[in-house]
């Protein structure tokens, strides 16, 4: 009873969420299950309290699985270059570049522009509530610079990301 009682315990620290239905409950109260059973086997070949070291604890056994698990997979829907402010390449040769549908883009692509001027807003005013700049979400980006960017109506995100070099004034 006691063991039972000890991986029901050490299982509910990785809580699946309530609104989560209930084969993918079980599902996750079952991997963490196999988990909490492998650390004990793992303790009876390499012993968790070692003199002079901090215990090995389940959850740094759970990082370390999962880390050796998944440590080298890399998705394969959109990746995109991460741009510095200061790197003018999207500035020149305005030419090639193209609004286009992302393939595979998702509806939580929020627009660059509109994010950044959302996030210097917040910073420039910690106590103001009501952010006059919304992160708007998009399925467009730019063909070259592969950048979420606003095409819309109202809105001159793509215009002024490819032609100021502080395109969030």
């Amino acid at each position: 009873m006691g063991g039972v009682d000890l991986n029901d315990q050490m299982s509910k620290l990785f809580k699946p969420r309530k609104y989560y239905r209930w084969p993918r409950r079980m599902l996750m109260k079952t991997i963490m299950w196999t988990c909490y059973n492998a650390y004990l086997a793992h303790g009876h070949v390499v012993p968790h309290k070692l003199s002079g070291r901090r215990p090995y604890t389940f959850t740094k056994f759970l990082q370390e699985c999962t880390t050796g698990l998944i440590a080298e997979f890399r998705s394969t829907a959109i990746t995109r270059r991460r741009t510095n402010s200061g790197d003018t390449t999207r500035l020149n040769d305005v030419g090639v570049h193209f609004p286009e549908r992302a393939p595979d883009a998702t509806c939580n692509n929020r627009c660059h522009v509109c994010r950044e001027k959302h996030n210097r807003f917040r910073l420039a005013h910690p106590n103001v509530r009501d952010n006059p700049h919304n992160a708007t979400k998009t399925h467009m980006w730019c063909s070259m610079c592969q950048e979420f960017l606003c095409v819309r109506e109202g809105y001159t995100c793509f215009r002024d990301y490819h032609t100021k070099k502080q395109y969030w004034r």
